[in-house]
Order: structure tokens, then C-alpha cells, then sequence
């Protein structure tokens, strides 16, 4: 059995890497540990619909389950200050259902997709996994956060826990983020609207027990029911893993394609799948290994400098303690809110970190945290 690429992971980014391949005409196979494509969903499912139309995916009634009005962000004392989110046009999505779309793309484009199938090893040319050897010319690892695991890169891995809830708190329409250095460090807890009355609720942070933080959060916002529970590490460490490794080529989750600030990847990891395609049907094409190299170029033109920015962002916020985070929020007044609003977009937003920032003040800023940090937020230049 021979494929010009294999493709170990059928997420997000794996699936578009194949649809792309497959519609230049390659052989590729897609192979999916778990059971289902999309399953076990522990992603929040935002993402811009501008997003969706470069991932050429679009919005659907499969997979689009509401559209996001407005954001909330809570400060531990109580604070808070709201956005109006709607000129980002973001919809909250069935990852599950995207995923399938994803992968009834690649299907029609003739990609072939298994599941319960482990990808186990690569080496001269030959994928060994759970159902034999498949001979191929390249192999795409898009098996998420256990890869950067497996290469001990957890500085930037954190624990999450996330359930479905139906509750009466949960509105339509919002999104809302709560800040605690305490119980959310390094991160935060998140609550995401599908509908009326259903949605997704969530904590992530570093050494925590997520789900005792995200129980003790649902018993204190009143009466809820869950339907699923997901617990999953995250990756908020940035582009981390060598996009290009002999013929080894790396996308999405496995690459620290996810944003620092949120851990979304949706739009971010799916181009990584995209932009891989592309340069490896050019490499198929012309046997020019320089072709792959096109990748990462692509993808740090596209999202390099944006990434410095969002990492040095989470960097200067994991440094907040509460009593520092309450003074931010605080800061905020409704003027700035309304400018937040109308700056930046969902998958380039450092804009409006900046502006919060800059509520707060810059000199009281460097007086907590490294004025290099500081610079590369404002400038995006310099590795963090």
C-alpha cells in the first residue's frame, strides 16, 4: 500500500492538509486514532466568519450554532466591563460537525480517511502503524498537543477542563472570561453561549485540578446541569515544533499553532493544514525539498509577528496577581470598551489587549513587569 502522504491526525488542520493535497491530485491518507473525527471535542468552538470563508469551509447550518454579540470580562472582585463583539462577526461552532465537514472535503476530493487507526512510527520513507506499513514520500503530524508532549515541551501546556452545561445564566449571544490569578493561574475560565440557556463552560491553568475548579465555578453561578465533560491539555506556548523536519512535515496543535492568548486554533492551526498542502503538492510536484520550506514562510508571514505579540501578552498577564488584575479592569472605562469594540479582530486581537493595557497605564505596567515583554507586545519583534 502506497500513498504520497500520510497523514497521522484527523484534526482540523490534518483534514484541510489532506482536502488540499487530494484536490491537486496526490494520494493522501488520513489516519484517526479515536474512534469518531471530531471527538473528544474540548475546543470552544469560536471563530470568525471571515475565518471560515478562508478556509473556504463557510458557515453552515451543520456546524454554526449561534452567533457571538458580546464579550464579558470579570476581574476576581467582581469587576467588570463588556465589548460589543458583533463587529468581529464571530460564530461559536459544533467542532465535531466542522471537523466532518472538514473531512467530507478531503473525502470529496479523494483523500481516503480511517479511523481507529494509530500511526505509530516514520523512517525511510515507510509509516508503520496499528494496520501494517504504508510506503509514502511524506508524513503530517497533526496528532494535536500529545506530540509537543512526547518532545517535552510542556513549559507552555496547561491543564482544562470543559463541560456542556444547560443553565438559565448562560445568555445568548455572550461570551464571558473570568480572571483569577488564584484559581485560573496563568489562564482564565471561560463561558461560552450556543444558545439560550446552553453552552460551554470551562477553566484551564497551570497545576490545577481543572475539574475541581470547574466544579467549584458551575456550583457558584446557580442551578446547571452537564451533558459531556472533556478534560485536555492546551498549548499557549506559541509556534513551538520545527514546521519542517526532512520529510516530516508538522501542522496545527502539534506545531504550537494555537494562539498564546486563548488556545483557539480553528482559523490559525486549519491555514497551518492549508499553507502544508500547498508547499508539499509543490515538493510531490517538482521533487524540489526547497518547495516544503515555502510553509513555514507562509505561515510566519501570515501569523508570525501577531503570535510574538499574543505570547508576550499572555507572558505580562500571567505575571498579574488579583489585586493588579481588579485595577485593570477597572481601568476600563466605557469609552474604552466601545474602542475595544471597534479595533482588531477575533484572530488578530492584540490590538485590543493593548488598548486594556493601555487603560491601566504604561509606566504602572513597568513598574510589575519587564519593559522587553512590554516592547514586544506593542511591536510584535523579538522572540519570547
Amino acid at each position: 500500500m502506497r500513498y504520497d502522504a500520510v497523514i497521522a491526525g484527523g484534526s482540523i488542520a490534518g483534514l484541510l492538509c489532506a482536502r488540499e493535497l487530494a484536490r491537486r491530485g496526490h494520494s493522501v491518507l488520513v489516519l484517526e486514532k479515536g474512534h469518531e473525527i471530531g471527538t473528544p471535542e474540548h475546543c470552544g468552538g469560536l471563530v470568525s466568519r471571515s475565518g471560515l470563508d478562508e478556509l473556504d469551509i463557510g458557515p453552515s447550518s451543520r456546524h454554526v450554532r449561534g452567533r457571538i454579540h458580546r464579550a464579558a470580562l470579570y476581574s476576581p472582585n467582581g469587576g467588570s466591563f463588556e465589548i460589543d463583539s458583533g463587529p468581529c462577526d464571530i460564530v461559536e461552532v459544533d467542532r465535531r460537525e466542522l471537523d466532518k465537514q472538514a473531512a467530507r472535503q478531503a473525502h470529496d476530493a479523494g483523500a481516503h480517511i480511517r479511523t481507529r487507526s494509530e500511526f505509530k512510527r516514520f523512517g525511510g520513507r515507510v509509516a508503520k502503524t496499528s494496520f501494517g506499513d504504508i510506503e509514502c514520500d511524506i508524513l503530517v503530524d497533526a496528532t494535536g498537543v500529545t506530540s509537543l508532549i512526547m518532545k517535552k515541551m510542556r513549559s507552555g501546556v496547561l491543564v482544562s477542563a470543559q463541560s456542556e452545561v444547560s443553565a438559565d445564566w448562560i445568555k445568548e449571544g455572550c461570551v464571558e472570561v473570568h480572571l483569577d490569578a488564584v484559581k485560573y493561574p496563568g489562564f482564565f475560565a471561560w463561558s461560552i453561549a450556543s444558545e439560550d440557556g446552553r453552552g460551554k463552560v470551562g477553566v484551564a491553568g497551570a497545576e490545577i485540578n481543572a475539574s475541581q475548579a470547574l466544579h467549584d465555578l458551575l456550583e457558584s453561578r446557580g442551578r446547571y446541569s452537564e451533558t459531556r465533560r472533556i478534560n485536555a491539555p492546551i498549548w499557549v506556548g506559541g509556534c513551538a515544533a520545527k514546521l519542517v523536519d526532512g520529510m516530516t512535515v508538522t501542522v496545527g496543535d502539534a506545531a504550537g499553532q494555537s494562539k498564546p492568548t486563548t488556545a483557539g486554533g480553528i482559523f490559525s492551526c486549519g491555514m497551518g493544514g492549508i499553507m502544508a498542502g500547498a508547499a508539499i503538492s509543490d515538493y510531490l510536484e517538482s521533487g524540489d525539498k526547497a518547495a516544503l520550506e515555502s510553509y513555514p514562510r507562509s505561515w510566519n508571514a501570515k501569523f508570525g509577528a501577531e503570535f510574538t505579540r499574543q505570547l508576550a501578552a499572555r507572558r505580562l498577564l500571567a505575571r498579574l496577581d488579583n489585586g493588579t488584575i481588579d485595577e485593570l479592569v477597572g481601568a476600563v472605562t466605557p469609552k474604552i470598551a466601545s474602542e475595544i469594540s471597534k479595533d482588531g479582530t477575533f484572530d488578530f486581537h492584540v490590538s485590543s489587549i493593548v488598548k486594556m493595557l493601555g487603560a491601566y497605564g504604561t509606566m504602572r505596567l513597568a513598574r510589575r513587569l519587564p519593559m522587553s515583554d512590554i516592547a514586544r507586545l506593542m511591536t510584535g519583534v523579538g522572540k519570547v
